[in-house]
């Protein structure tokens, strides 16, 4: 293990701060809805549709942020007492957005987008062919061709604060704006437990707007009495945090858009009957369950494919499309680059498939001559392009530079006799931790004790780490800790964590004997 500065509560303190340091603190210190590029002329839109009873559809989208931009969208209409129809294409039949398909089977006087739409050029002349209002919402990077349409995206917004906010943030932005528009009463805070789900799970940078609106929505999460809520609790019994959304609740809510329809996880989101809301939920555990079994198949498949050069293209036309995303930010983590994974779309000579990684959008740039479509953000996008491209593809990105390596997570040493109450109050005080906030590791020296080795089939120890007086329960996923090193002393990586029964422990991230 490298050498580390030793750090006590003052310095880890002081590094902690310097990441999160922003004007924006707390939900008074929000910008207001006006700062947003044309959501002031939305709501008045909007408001003026509902005056004239008309006809109003969102389009939502098939992922998580999706699926939540359409349930808050949907439960505040509700409020107000206002029909509103909540299409959410399908992957598979409808493909990805507002898409020409789509339109053929909706009715409108009015669409608004949520989390979609930003690209929606053809789809924007086929509206005002058939004098249809479109209304776009949406955060992902605008194309240099804009669709003619009124359009709400932080990322063409000069004067708002924060670019990177998922679509359900500004979906939710809308709602706010269109409750100034309304004067009406709604509380905005009833929908931040939904939200937390779309930052987490779109992977905002945790700072500013996404710190506190993530902060409010998990405590909103953990005293929730939405069906949902309370199910996704009862299933998932550990402390609400974002480690918890991100690898419980989110890919159980993705899934459904990944291997079906998208609309069991909204219909999930909104149902408020609890045996209804059970059934709905034991679907969607068995959609993951599947999803999992092809993913895994796919992945380890698609392993064997990777090459020894720039961004990782690999392309099998069997692949379910609903799972390419996960496998290719598999491929990313493991090899630390970025990682394109295609498959055969239903139409004739054309493939489709997942970006993850760094610098996406820039990369699909440099080559969009060689693709139809392709959008999304800087760390994971989507893309389509003629089979017969696919080569030359390859050719282009086989040396582009896309290695990357993840900072290094460790702040530094500290005693083991610092690690007292005081220590993890103050490290739980910062959270919570993800992207761009990730948490800390710290390095430290004890000895090992009590190892048992546990799991349905073993494979993880959890033992006990003291030194003088000092106990502290830990765990190490992965390993069976040799029992021969009992009463040993050992160095070693760590972070805190949460068990099954939400205590909280220490988690190993790695050791070795002391020298």
């Amino acid at each position: 293990m490298q050498n580390h500065i030793l750090l006590n509560k003052d310095s880890i303190r002081a590094l902690l701060d310097a990441r999160i340091s922003n004007d924006i603190q707390t939900l008074k210190d929000l910008p207001p809805p006006e700062s947003l590029c044309n959501l002031t002329t939305i709501a008045k839109e909007i408001h003026k549709s509902i005056k004239n009873n008309k006809k109003i559809t969102l389009i939502g989208d098939y992922d998580v942020d999706g699926v939540v931009s359409s349930v808050i969208v949907k439960e505040f209409f509700d409020l107000i007492s206002y029909p509103l129809d909540v299409v959410i294409p399908n992957r598979f039949k409808d493909g990805y957005g507002i898409s020409k398909k789509l339109l053929e089977r909706i009715s409108a006087d009015v669409i608004i987008t949520v989390d979609n739409g930003i690209n929606a050029v053809e789809a924007a002349k086929i509206c005002e062919q058939k004098n249809i209002k479109l209304i776009i919402t949406d955060h992902h990077n605008p194309p240099e061709i804009l669709p003619s349409a009124l359009i709400c995206n932080p990322k063409l917004s000069p004067n708002f604060p924060q670019a990177d906010i998922c679509g359900a943030c500004v979906a939710w932005y809308m709602c706010a704006a269109l409750k100034k528009e309304m004067n009406l009463g709604v509380n905005m805070t009833i929908f931040l437990d939904f939200l937390a789900l779309a930052i987490v799970s779109d992977v905002m940078p945790l700072s500013g707007i996404n710190r506190v609106l993530l902060k409010k929505g998990i405590e909103c999460i953990k005293n929730s009495n939405k069906t949902a809520f309370k199910i996704l609790k009862e299933k998932y019994k550990s402390h609400v945090d974002c480690e918890l959304i991100s690898f419980s609740f989110a890919p159980l809510l993705n899934c459904a858009g990944r291997m079906d329809s998208a609309m069991l996880s909204y219909e999930f989101l909104c149902e408020r009957d609890y045996a209804i809301g059970r059934k709905k939920f034991e679907h969607l555990l068995l959609l993951n369950e599947e999803r999992k079994k092809i993913q895994n198949q796919t992945y380890l498949h698609a392993k064997d494919m990777c090459e020894n050069s720039g961004v990782i293209v690999v392309y099998d036309e069997s692949w379910h499309e609903g799972i390419l995303g996960i496998v290719s930010a598999r491929l990313s983590e493991e090899y630390k680059k970025t990682s394109i994974v295609l498959s055969t779309s239903d139409e004739g000579g054309v493939i489709k498939g997942s970006m993850r990684g760094e610098s996406c959008m820039e990369i699909l740039d440099s080559c969009s001559d060689l693709l139809l479509k392709y959008g999304g953000h800087n760390n994971a996008a989507g893309l389509s392009l003629k089979l017969e491209n696919l080569e030359q593809l390859k050719d282009r990105l086989r040396f582009v530079e896309s290695f990357y390596a993840r900072d290094d997570l460790v702040l530094g040493e500290v005693l083991f006799k610092d690690l007292d109450d005081e220590f993890f109050n103050m490290i739980l005080c910062y959270e919570p931790y993800g992207e761009g906030n990730f948490k800390p590791h710290f390095k430290t020296k004890a000895k090992i004790t009590n190892i048992k080795h546990i799991g349905n089939n073993g494979g993880h120890s959890a033992f006990v780490l003291r030194d003088d007086n000092l106990y502290l329960n830990a765990i190490k996923f992965g390993e069976e800790i040799p029992k021969i090193l009992e009463n040993s002393e050992i160095e070693i990586v760590f972070c805190h964590a949460f068990n099954y029964y939400g205590e909280l422990i220490v988690r190993v991230i790695s050791y070795k004997e002391k020298e």
